[in-house]
């Protein structure tokens, strides 16, 4: 009985997750790297009206399915490497600088993700982002999640030692803007920062997520 009501109470948090967040996906270009690796550029754009933040979840490749579950899986000879941030610098509405963290995770095959933590009643404008497929696919899964779980113990967020959440309402020009390594210390010139977390990760887990198809049309 319990795990009914569970179950009922997190996709009643996942329905009105997805009617609160808009993701629209606007493939402006397709480009070839090494074959048969190319790279799908759009440009993104998320509309977070909720009263919280929220995670939005694309798989590591176009063509990699979102697992039900809500739960990535890692590799069993994990590193801390297989979960950067990549720190990024735009604008905001009003002219004014912002930043934002694009999380990377590695995990086993088809369990791999990118992720963005939008901040509430805010948006999020991603131009030239740039998607990976070995494929051809024309749609992609794309996931709404209330918070992304680090082996059901801890969010994200709190789990690695630097801010991942957007600034509200920021646009970034991702394909002419230099990221930053998050993981990375300054002091020692690119090795890795020394509070990075030394917990194994076995999984993250997607919790009351939504996931749905968006297609790839120019």
């Amino acid at each position: 009985m319990k795990k009914t009501i569970f179950c009922t109470f997190f996709c009643i948090i996942s329905v009105y997750l997805f009617a609160q967040v808009d993701i629209n996906v606007k493939l402006k270009d397709i480009r070839g790297g090494k074959p048969p690796l190319k790279f799908y550029i759009s440009d993104v754009t998320i509309k977070n009206t909720l009263d919280k933040p929220c995670w939005i979840v694309f798989p590591g490749y176009v063509e990699d399915t979102i697992m039900k579950s809500g739960i990535f899986e890692a590799e069993k000879s994990w590193k801390i490497g297989y979960l950067v941030g990549k720190g990024y610098s735009g604008k905001t509405k009003n002219g004014k600088y912002g930043k934002m963290a694009e999380i990377h995770y590695l995990g086993k095959y088809n369990h791999s993700f990118h992720a963005f933590l939008v901040p509430r009643k805010s948006s999020l404008f991603l131009q030239n982002y740039s998607f990976e497929s070995d494929r051809e696919p024309d749609s992609m899964d794309v996931a709404v999640a209330e918070s992304l779980m680090v082996n059901d113990s801890i969010a994200l967020e709190k789990f690695l030692p630097y801010r991942i959440i957007a600034d509200s309402n920021l646009s970034i020009d991702i394909m002419h803007t230099d990221w930053e390594n998050l993981n990375s210390d300054k002091k020692t010139f690119g090795g890795e920062r020394s509070d990075l977390p030394k917990t194994e990760v076995r999984f993250i887990h997607a919790m009351g997520m939504k996931k749905y198809r968006k297609a790839l049309k120019k």
